[in-house]
């Protein structure tokens, strides 16, 4: 039981980890793009 619930905490803590690097690249990359395109036009 315990390592069922351990085992399930790594797999939510990877996800959040993951969704929260993938949310921030995407913000990143937007933000960069913008200013990009801000200096473009």
């Amino acid at each position: 039981m315990l390592f069922y619930i351990c085992s399930s905490q790594k797999i939510l803590l990877s996800f959040w980890c993951s969704f929260f690097a993938w949310h921030l690249g995407l913000r990143l990359t937007y933000a960069s793009a913008y200013h990009q395109g801000s200096h473009m036009f």
